[in-house]
């Protein structure tokens, strides 16, 4: 298997635009073929992984499907979020506009919608933003996005969730910084953990966590 750090506005896999992917970077610096077992969006950064073998991809998919994976994301967010919560929603996802909508039990589009799940704790908390740490339970289409903007907290640049402003290359301050699972072939537990960067704000928020803990 290949754990690979993802850049914001790369595609994790080839898509219509053409742009080169991560999965791409990937065959050609292990010189083989890969196999996506998850991904992240293309505004956001962070760890992604691919298996180099059909029974390992086998393994580490029935991991994420079954809700095995540990996977943690930091985000900036707008506005003042709780010190701490847990949200479960119902997701419908739209693919006419690739976007995903909270619904209610009574709404036509529930039947075709899916729990989901997410908990995060502030980190820091700014003059207009804030730095969450985010599990989630599920893995549904734009979770953390739709879940945060619906109580009011868009993550930085991102404009399709209703953020007052987009960031150069359309990129979004969305991070996967840390992945927990089993090893496909002898079961141990393995965990990677990449920090941001590139983005100033990342910085200056993590200086402030380092200041408050100590």
């Amino acid at each position: 298997m290949v754990c690979a750090h993802k850049p914001p506005g790369l595609p994790t896999q080839p898509d219509k635009t053409g742009d080169p992917s991560l999965l791409e970077s990937v065959e050609h610096l292990v010189g083989t073929r890969v196999r996506p077992v998850h991904r992240i969006d293309r505004p956001t950064g962070g760890i992604v992984l691919f298996a180099k073998s059909r029974e390992a991809a086998a393994s580490l998919s029935a991991q994420f499907a079954g809700g095995d994976v540990s996977r943690t994301y930091l985000a900036i967010v707008e506005g003042a979020p709780p010190v701490a919560a847990s949200y479960e929603d119902l997701l419908y996802f739209s693919r006419r506009n690739n976007k995903s909508y909270i619904v209610s039990d009574g709404d036509p589009r529930a039947a075709k919608a899916k729990r989901a799940r997410l908990s995060f704790r502030t980190l820091v908390q700014g003059d207009r933003f804030a730095l969450l740490e985010v599990t989630i339970e599920t893995g549904r289409h734009h979770q953390i996005r739709a879940q945060l903007a619906a109580r009011g907290h868009a993550v930085r640049g991102d404009v399709k969730y209703g953020a007052r402003r987009a960031l150069p290359h359309r990129i979004i301050s969305l991070f996967a910084t840390r992945l927990r699972f089993r090893h496909p072939m002898d079961g141990r537990e393995v965990s990677f953990a990449v920090e941001p960067s590139g983005d100033p704000l990342w910085t200056t928020l993590a200086t402030k966590t380092d200041s408050q803990e100590g």
